[in-house]
């Protein structure tokens, strides 16, 4: 009785695991009245078309409720350290949210496309570069490293 309960437990949650489609857990289309807007940055490796196309995978409809910047190579070194070279595309893109949670939550949109960064790498960096207390949706609309 027991090792069936067990399985059917598994087999519930590899099931929810295999079918659950992304959330769009930031809302984007009204402006937290205690947090404001959330900010969505694009890579700088990306065009004006993919900009659209990566906003929209962030269900964003109307880019007055959000604020929007472009982070490059320069941008990643300053803030966390990591050493790119300034030739180096940036495709990846993220939205962050300020909550009342406590910690970093990190949502994976895209996981086809992000297949090398975890949750808790994106968690990390966010943690390092200093922020705290957020939600943060990660999306690509190709696949990247």
């Amino acid at each position: 009785m027991k090792f069936m309960k067990k399985s059917i437990l598994a087999s519930v949650a590899v099931t929810l695991s295999c079918t659950c489609l992304p959330v769009h857990a930031i809302e984007t289309n009204v402006i937290d009245e205690k947090w404001g807007k959330p900010t969505v940055v694009y890579g700088a490796g990306l065009n004006a078309n993919q900009i659209q196309a990566t906003a929209e995978l962030f269900n964003i409809t109307n880019s007055e409720y959000v604020n929007e910047l472009i982070v490059d190579a320069y941008d990643v070194n300053t803030y966390l350290g990591y050493s790119l070279s300034s030739g180096s595309s940036l495709i990846s893109s993220v939205m962050v949210q300020k909550t009342d949670k406590s910690g970093v939550v990190v949502n994976i949109l895209t996981p086809e496309n992000i297949t090398k960064i975890t949750e808790e790498q994106y968690a990390n960096a966010a943690i390092t570069a200093g922020v705290t207390n957020c939600e943060i949706d990660v999306a690509s609309i190709m696949s990247v490293t």
